[in-house]
């Protein structure tokens, strides 16, 4: 992901971003840099991302310099860590 991402720039997040490097990118943008092509829809990419063990978070809001303030998926539980 880090390779795929170098040099790159996030487009704006939609209602998930996916942390690389300390930086909030969309999940499909990620699948699109890292695969070359297009997820589906939001929730195929945070599943292949998850798979790959990265977090998904859902920005609830920005703070006034445009920052998102995130908050972390609720914990899985052991059949979703499974699937």
């Amino acid at each position: 992901m880090f390779l795929a991402t170098y040099g790159q720039q996030p487009i704006e997040l939609g209602k998930y971003g996916t942390s690389v490097n300390g930086v909030l990118w969309p999940p499909k943008q990620l699948i699109r840099l890292t695969l070359g092509t297009d997820a589906d829809n939001s929730h195929d990419a945070i599943r292949a991302l998850s798979r790959l063990g990265h977090v998904t978070y859902e920005p609830t809001k920005l703070t006034a310099a445009g920052l998102p303030i995130v908050r972390a998926p609720p914990a899985l539980t052991a059949r979703q860590q499974r699937a």
